[in-house]
């Protein structure tokens, strides 16, 4: 009988058609009505009129539509699959295209509010106090050629001449902004330790964390190699860089500059890392030249408009770091970087740059109630470097400043995060501006 029941179920189910899912029913032994509980609460199944009876085969206990020749088997619906495990991301990049599985798509957005409060006579109209509603939209690509070739390319918002800031401000009546090629380059990786890149690339250089000699957002042009490779358990590591500055300047020469950076990161203990890199610029074409594009007037010491110095110089950048293992604190570090000029005849008080700070938190923000905290002093003395490379954010680039800056970030939920920087900013020399304050509240999300 419970077999006939089911089966009168199974077809009634397929006549209605009712959802496949698995259910369970129950037959009162007093009336032979069937239910889908139990007990209080049922739900009475009515079985439509039109299905007829229903024979078991005694032998085999098959369900026919009739008892003898000409019957028809009654098959009972098969059990629904399991519901599939969530799908793996693996799985779904092999069934995309061969050309479509070799591209990774990145990138970021920034939306920022921007105080700014300068004290002093402004160097220029864009040395002034205000308040500016900001955005940035970074798009990135690595393309893979080969296994050992990579093309990588990005767009960025931003002012196409101005290589230290990806900013664009909201203004100008609702005005289209722009998009600009951030970086195209390839690199070949002909050894496992071995990376040669060429093109506009983002910078190879290790820098510390630190942002004294280089802005975050240029992308240098040219040719560099990164080589790394572990020597009795300590991580050597080699950045050269030949970069193309200015092709045929007013005076008939090409600026250009090389780097040379030995380094290594040593292990101290499972959790305590000591890293450091020693650097070497070397320039061509600038002493007796005119400026470079996007120096600025106050920055660098000219001779009748252009250079009096020449700027090769030496530099040191290091961080200490430990993972401490408690939950809140999870890492402390500190880190600096020192460089001066050493070109002849610069004098005393004008060749020299250092920044120190120290960290606390997390070393990335990735998810949510992720921290840091990131607080350093810089001077930057007026020909240490040449005007176009030192952050944007401290008196617009200018050379011949000193100052502290504190940062703060929070991670708000995975990949998205809230910032807010203080810069706090002194001319010594060179002009009447005296003081620059900023504060920059920041939203970013990365993708």
């Amino acid at each position: 009988m419970k077999n006939v029941v089911t089966a009168l179920l199974c077809l009634c189910m397929s006549v209605i058609s009712l959802p496949a899912f698995a259910a369970n029913f129950y037959e009162d032994p007093a009336t032979g009505q069937i239910f889908t509980k139990p007990a209080d609460g049922r739900n009475k199944v009515e079985l439509p009129a039109s299905i007829g009876a229903l024979y078991q085969d005694a032998d085999t206990g098959a369900v026919f539509t009739k008892p003898a020749d000409g019957r028809v088997a009654v098959e009972a619906p098969a059990a629904p699959a399991a519901v599939a495990s969530s799908v793996k991301k693996e799985d779904v990049l092999a069934a995309l295209p061969e050309w479509m599985q070799k591209i990774k798509i990145s990138g970021d957005f920034r939306l920022r509010d921007q105080w700014e409060d300068i004290k002093g006579k402004p160097v220029s109209s864009s040395d002034q106090s205000r308040n500016r509603e900001r955005i940035r939209l970074r798009v990135g690509a690595d393309i893979d050629v080969t296994k050992t070739v990579k093309v990588s390319m990005g767009l960025a918002t931003g002012a196409a001449n101005d290589p230290r800031s990806t900013m664009q401000t909201l203004d100008s009546s609702f005005a289209k902004k722009v998009f600009n090629l951030d970086y195209a380059y390839a690199t070949w990786t002909p050894l496992q330790y071995v990376a040669l890149s060429g093109g506009k690339m983002k910078n190879p250089l290790y820098n510390a964390g630190s942002d004294l000699i280089w802005d975050t957002d240029i992308r240098p042009e040219g040719v560099a190699v990164a080589a790394n490779y572990p020597v009795l358990g300590v991580n050597t590591f080699f950045n050269g860089e030949f970069l193309v500055l200015e092709e045929g300047r007013a005076a008939g020469r090409n600026a250009n500059m090389f780097v040379l950076q030995p380094g290594a990161e040593f292990k101290v203990t499972k959790d305590l890392f000591v890293k450091a890199a020693g650097s070497y610029y070397g320039y061509q074409g600038l002493k007796g030249n005119v400026p470079l594009t996007g120096s600025r007037a106050s920055s660098n010491t000219l001779v009748g408009g252009k250079y009096k110095f020449n700027f090769t110089a030496l530099s040191a950048a290091g961080e200490i770091g430990y993972r401490t293992g408690f939950g809140m604190v999870p890492f402390v570090g500190a880190f600096g970087e020192y460089i001066q000029n050493i070109s002849a005849n610069v004098p005393g008080g004008n060749d020299k740059a250092s920044l120190y700070g120290v960290k606390v938190g997390y070393e990335k923000i990735v998810n949510t109630g992720d921290w840091s905290l990131r607080l350093y002093s810089r001077r930057l003395e007026k020909d240490a470097v040449p005007s176009i490379f030192p952050d944007a954010d401290v008196f617009n680039g200018d050379t011949a400043s000193k100052g502290s800056e504190a940062e703060f970030i929070f991670g708000l939920m995975k990949n998205v995060n809230f910032s807010l920087n203080w810069n706090d900013s002194r001319r010594f020399a060179g002009t009447n501006q005296k003081r620059q304050n900023i504060l920059q509240a920041d939203l970013n999300y990365r993708f």
